[in-house]
């Protein structure tokens, strides 16, 4: 009888455990969405889409649809997209879209043929719709052209449209389907970019007159409002403030034309400079993509999931380098630990480098290290130029080498003399030096590597991800600008962590040479014949 007692208790006891557990489900859980049906509207096409700068809402609210999108599959949920491109697709015509899949869902529950027969046409005439540019093309406020369109501006709803609101009124849509349209907001000329947060706007005939005299019915304003509040207050902790007043009634089109669980969601202003740096920061809109799966899953179960990672937004290192740039991490990285220096305020990304350019920043990346000099520096090096200290530590160690005796510190740094630069500062460290056999077979120009120490040196790189081709191609002679010498030392710190294994540092607050502006300007070319890099 105890042992009944026991394996009794335990049951109990892991069906508490588990009952509890529901509440706080780690992202990534699958079933918690089975058969729930989420469309996901991209709002406005790049036909008609706002932005700002180097932002576009209809780019970046279609990015963030693509990352919702995988997020609430892996919970079973079947995700539809209103627009899946860049291409604009009529608001109209994304209104019929989501009529013909609610009647699609609403047809699988009825059996009287006279209402199959009418629900085939009423999809029929909102493919006409979408087929039909006339209509479909319209703007919001302007779509009572035509006596056949449903989408009528005027004071009452149509017929047709409104059979379809009275069909897909079925519980079965306001128990499994829901609709968010996304977008970025923006104040209206003249611009105010103090004003920011974010907004959600619901259908409510009880707080909006024009949409009580358009269609009085519906029956999912409640619900609409309660997921609204819900993913605002989401959206707010992901850093995104909600405004005082940023849950409304509106009569939006996208959301006043369907009937079914819907908002639409305005993620912060880019017009505001905060909140246009966290839009356009790939990691905050992964961030906010959990934000509202989140939001989704809670309105449906009622199950809390993890909260995604507070995101810091990105912030451009210099004036002419923006958040969107490819080698963004490696320019912020050379930024902050004080590898390179700016130049009033800019990075210019395509100034050249010199030789004595990079052997500055390589004693940078060492940490500038206190130095007792071995032996004669080379006869072009004056002690007053900025470079000296760096040029004289890098050929003591036997990161740089003389050509014919001298240094050339002016001169350009081709591809393959950085590379072989950074394999000698590699083994100075005295690090393992993996290289991968035929790594350079696939480059055609491989052959053009002046020497068999240069070739090891770029097999070394190629190997290690710290330099790759161009269009199939080493471009071995090729000039190193600054992005580029940047982004090489990134993805070297990168696999090696050169950070911190430095010999010696100074800090940067003890040293001139962090402020120093680094030379790209009034070089000689020189064209060497005698290879000892």
């Amino acid at each position: 009888m105890s042992i009944k007692k026991t394996v009794i208790s335990v049951i109990l006891l892991i069906s508490m455990i588990i009952s509890f557990a529901g509440f706080f489900v780690p992202a990534g859980a699958s079933g918690l969405l089975a058969g729930k049906t989420i469309i996901l509207d991209a709002g406005h096409g790049t036909a008609s889409s706002p932005g700002w700068s180097t932002y576009n809402e209809a780019v970046a609210m279609l990015d963030l649809a693509n990352r919702i999108k995988p997020l609430l599959e892996e919970h079973g949920a079947r995700v539809l997209l209103t627009r899946k491109d860049a291409i604009n697709v009529p608001i109209a015509a994304r209104c019929a879209m989501m009529n013909i899949w609610a009647l699609e869902e609403v047809r699988k529950t009825r059996t009287v043929a006279e209402e199959l027969v009418e629900i085939d046409e009423l999809i029929k005439l909102m493919n006409d719709i979408i087929r039909t540019p006339a209509i479909a093309s319209r703007k919001e406020g302007s779509l009572g052209l035509m006596n056949t369109d449903p989408y009528s501006n005027s004071a009452e709803i149509h017929d047709d449209l409104r059979r379809i609101f009275e069909l897909t009124g079925d519980k079965v849509i306001g128990d499994n389907f829901l609709m968010i349209s996304l977008h970025s907001n923006a104040t209206a000329s003249p611009v105010n970019p103090s004003v920011r947060g974010g907004e959600v706007y619901f259908t409510s005939p009880a707080l909006r007159q024009s949409t009580q005299t358009y269609y009085p019915d519906y029956p999912y304003s409640s619900l609409s409002r309660e997921f609204a509040d819900s993913l605002l207050n989401h959206i707010a902790a992901t850093g995104i403030p909600r405004r005082s007043n940023g849950l409304r009634a509106e009569d939006y089109m996208i959301i006043r034309e369907i009937n079914m669980p819907a908002v639409l969601a305005e993620n912060g202003f880019h017009t505001n400079p905060d909140d246009r740096l966290l839009l356009m920061s790939p990691e905050y809109m992964n961030s906010l993509a959990i934000t509202y799966t989140n939001a989704v899953v809670k309105y449906f179960t009622g199950t809390v999931l993890n909260p995604p990672p507070v995101v810091i937004p990105r912030t451009p290192p210099y004036n002419d380098i923006s958040v969107n740039n490819p080698s963004y991490d490696a320019i912020r990285w050379a930024k902050d630990n004080s590898i390179f220096a700016g130049i009033n305020g800019d990075f210019v990304p395509a100034g050249t480098l010199t030789r004595g350019c990079f052997a500055l920043i390589l004693w940078r990346l060492e940490g500038c290290p206190i130095w007792e000099w071995r032996g004669a520096g080379f006869p072009d090096i004056d002690p007053s130029i900025v470079h000296y200290n760096a040029l004289r530590w890098t050929q003591d160690v036997g990161i740089i080498g003389g050509i014919n005796g001298r240094a050339y510190p002016t001169a350009t740094l081709p591809r393959y003399q950085l590379i072989t630069m950074m394999y000698r500062y590699h083994n100075y460290k005295k690090l393992p030096a993996i290289i991968e056999p035929g790594v350079l077979d696939k480059f055609p120009d491989r052959t053009d590597l002046p020497s068999t120490n240069d070739y090891n040196a770029m097999e070394w790189a190629v190997t290690n991800s710290i330099i790759g081709g161009i269009n199939n191609r080493l471009v071995t002679h090729g000039i190193t600008n600054r992005e580029m010498g940047a982004t090489v030392l990134y993805r070297y710190n990168n696999q090696f962590n050169t950070i911190g294994t430095r010999s010696m540092s100074a800090p940067a607050s003890s040293s001139s040479l962090f402020d120093v502006v680094d030379t790209y300007t009034g070089i000689d070319y020189v064209v060497f014949d005698d290879y000892n890099e």
